[in-house]
């Protein structure tokens, strides 16, 4: 379901039906965190941001703190589009603090890329954006993550372009595209795709 808003949708209500009726209040609070992820995707963002921060909430009342620091990403994300940036900066820091404490490092590599791409939203320095793709980058190669490794490498080659870098963009995504030999349908693969082309 990477990147399928509509997938992403037909899952969370599906979710949040079960869950009510069998009373399962952690996956509904779940549910709820995708349906708002959903809707901001979908063009209706602050209406997405309260929905996403609502199971946030929910999950804090419960006591769980399983996903949480993906959880915020997002949240941080789409209070970044939404223009409120620093309230992205704290949920990104506060995710950054949720890694610390639980060790639930799957989401690790995600973090520091999605750090990196609110500093570059908010016009921050690129050699201080450029780290935070580099600890992304590092990360997911230790945890052998190829799809995260693929989306902190688009990120830092879409810098490297904007820095006038075109061909060094260029070469550093290309082979790491070129491993892939399945999922051209899915929305990581098409924008590293699209990259490639524009880089070309």
């Amino acid at each position: 379901m990477i990147g399928d808003k509509e997938g992403v949708k037909n899952y969370a209500d599906k979710v949040i039906t079960l869950s009510t009726q069998y009373h399962l209040p952690t996956w509904q609070a779940h549910g709820i965190i995708l349906a708002g992820w959903s809707l901001a995707s979908s063009g209706q963002l602050e209406e997405g941001i309260n929905l996403l921060d609502e199971g946030i909430r929910k999950l804090d009342e419960i006591g769980t703190a399983f996903h949480r620091s993906h959880y915020l990403t997002l949240l941080a994300m789409l209070q970044a589009r939404a223009g409120n940036g620093q309230a992205s900066l704290r949920a990104i820091s506060e995710a950054k603090s949720q890694v610390t404490a639980t060790e639930e490092y799957f989401w690790q590599a995600e973090v520091h890329r999605i750090e990196g791409e609110l500093r570059v939203l908010l016009g921050v320095a690129p050699d201080q954006t450029e780290r935070h793709f580099s600890q992304a980058l590092d990360v997911a190669r230790q945890q052998q993550a190829k799809s995260f490794e693929l989306r902190a490498a688009i990120a830092l080659a879409r810098l490297w372009r904007d820095r006038g870098k075109r061909n060094q963009a260029c070469d550093f995504l290309s082979p790491l595209y070129s491993w892939f030999a399945e999922g051209f349908d899915t929305a990581d693969i098409k924008e590293a795709r699209a990259l490639l082309d524009e880089l070309e």
